[in-house]
């Protein structure tokens, strides 16, 4: 629905008047299969340890290029591009492990999200603090940051507790230094108290995935703590479903990386044409056009300000970078709804760069400075540099001239 309204606001700003444009060389990756490879002029890299969900709707070990699935019709999404990241929670489909403590009890279970099993934890005293822990899962400093993940479903309880306790003092920090986001399933997240946040309204058969950043404002060293019910529950015997428990150093959260004994690193993914002559690109004048997702039902929050690090995207041509950079918006730094779409597109033609967003009339940048042979294009990233967009890339076509205005916008609604 959002992808239809996108290209219908398009179609009304390119008028009627505008002629079938053909690019030189145009991927449709949300069109690849479960087997597909990937156009032989592409190198995909990177991406070691992480996954995707593949055309079955389960959680896969995938490295680039990761075709993504939509985990209910099954439908493709396009290409996972995410930077390097780390989970660096231990055992985190087994939450039994003796790397879990706490006098809430783990026990094995047949339900499962998206194929990962989950874990029923169930209180046995009437304990308000009651709860499961791993404890020390990562050191920090004063200004670094920090993102848990983690699905639940509702066992006889409907409800869950999970946050990030500072272990060296701070406890859960101020109001103001945490945020949460509901990924996917039904519920609503409440901040409790800081970097502890309630999820109400699960579902007995339907899977919530919740993310939870926390800024820091000392030196400290972070838990994850998970409650059955509330933080404060007295009830004996509450329980609920947990599974596939994530905490990343950092400000955004990436897709799923499974741990068993110790945590794992993975590296970003990279998109790269080693030989831009061969998708007919001319340094003189061109334009390139991509449509891309701001992260996943399932697993890639972003900010509205932020494709990661600086609110970058584009394409990095061999030295400049091709695209917008550090002015998006779109809301102020507000989360967006998982799963947005949205299409940009830049020209250059000796000097004069327009960029186009969302099929907004082309927007003036300073002159990037194309080098007159450049050796690689990196679709989506910055020259490898582990910047990349953090979500997915449905598409991408170059065009050997530059485009109009009227056309540039046009090329994005027809991508």
């Amino acid at each position: 629905m959002r992808l239809r309204s996108t290209r219908l606001a398009c179609l009304a700003q390119a008028g009627a008047s505008v002629p079938a444009l053909v690019p030189t060389w145009r991927a449709d990756f949300w069109r690849q299969g479960d087997d597909a490879s990937i156009d032989a002029r592409i190198a995909a890299s990177g991406g070691a340890n992480r996954t995707r969900t593949n055309s079955a709707g389960l959680i896969v070990g995938q490295a680039a290029p990761r075709y993504d699935f939509d985990p209910l019709s099954h439908i493709g999404r396009g290409l996972k591009i995410e930077p390097a990241s780390e989970n660096f929670v231990v055992y985190s489909e087994d939450l039994s492990n003796a790397a879990w403590v706490g006098s809430v009890t783990a026990s094995s279970s047949a339900q499962t999200w998206r194929g990962v099993p989950f874990w029923e934890l169930t209180k046995t005293s009437s304990s308000g603090s009651e709860s499961r822990v791993q404890v020390g899962v990562k050191a920090f400093t004063s200004g670094d940051h920090g993102t848990i993940t983690i699905t639940f479903m509702a066992g006889t309880a409907s409800s869950a507790s999970v946050g990030i306790l500072d272990t060296a003092g701070s406890a859960w920090g101020l109001n103001a230094d945490s945020t949460a986001v509901k990924m996917e399933g039904p519920g609503m997240l409440v901040q409790s108290v800081g970097a502890l946040w309630q999820i109400t309204g699960l579902s007995a058969t339907v899977p919530t995935r919740v993310r939870v950043h926390r800024a820091y404002a000392s030196d400290g060293s972070a838990s994850l703590y998970i409650y059955p019910g509330t933080e404060d529950s007295t009830i004996v015997g509450a329980s609920v479903f947990a599974t596939a428990a994530q905490y990343e150093a950092a400000t955004f959260g990436t897709s799923y990386i499974p741990t068993t004994a110790a945590s794992v690193p993975c590296t970003g993914d990279l998109i790269r044409i080693a030989e831009p002559s061969s998708i007919g690109y001319g340094p003189d004048a061109f334009t390139w056009v991509m449509r891309l997702s701001r992260g996943d039902v399932d697993d890639c929050r972003m900010l509205a300000s932020s494709l990661y690090g600086a609110a970058n995207m584009g394409i990095y041509m061999g030295g400049p970078f091709m695209g917008l950079d550090g002015v998006l918006t779109l809301g102020a730094g507000v989360p967006v709804d998982p799963g947005q779409v949205f299409t940009c597109a830049g020209r250059f033609a000796s000097g004069d760069y327009g960029f186009s967003l969302n099929c907004v009339a082309a927007v003036k940048s300073a002159d990037p400075a194309v080098p007159a042979a450049p050796t690689i294009i990196d679709l989506g990233s910055i020259g490898g540099s582990g910047y990349a967009i953090n979500g997915r890339m449905a598409a991408v076509a170059f065009f050997d001239r530059p485009l109009t205005d009227s056309e540039l916008i046009y090329a994005q609604q027809t991508l």
